[in-house]
């Protein structure tokens, strides 16, 4: 996180506008089994992409892997709010990479990372 207090002041003032201006994003799936919508990684970044642009912020993730001593790998994503001043803040998430039926591992990780995406940004953008 940044500690310029100037830049941090900016960067709360920008999010604050953005979020009054942010509609919900609207949940344009539906869940095969447990039958509940959601709203979708792409319909949350189209909830925050223009609001974002009108204030100066941005977002950007960051995927990291590890192996964990016998039990796999572990999936790392950190998504970061920056502002044009300079300012950020971020979270991170991470989880194992589980076996998912039919799927290769590359593939496994790509939900687990999107997955994590889409929760990190709900949080940290107020969607």
């Amino acid at each position: 996180m940044t500690e310029n207090i100037e830049q941090m002041k900016a960067l709360y003032d920008a999010l604050s506008k953005a979020q009054g201006e942010m509609a919900a994003a609207k949940k344009d799936r539906t869940n095969p089994h447990m039958k509940y919508a959601y709203a979708t990684l792409a319909s949350v970044i189209d909830a925050v992409r223009e609001p974002f642009s009108a204030n100066g912020l941005s977002h950007m993730s960051f995927v990291r892997s590890a192996p964990v001593e016998g039990s796999g790998w572990d999936v790392s994503v950190t998504v970061r709010i920056a502002h044009a001043s300079g300012a950020y803040v971020e979270s991170e998430m991470s989880a194992p990479l589980g076996d998912s039926k039919g799927l290769t591992h590359i593939q496994s990780a790509g939900v687990l990372i999107t997955y994590m995406r889409r929760y990190l940004m709900m949080a940290l953008c107020g969607v």
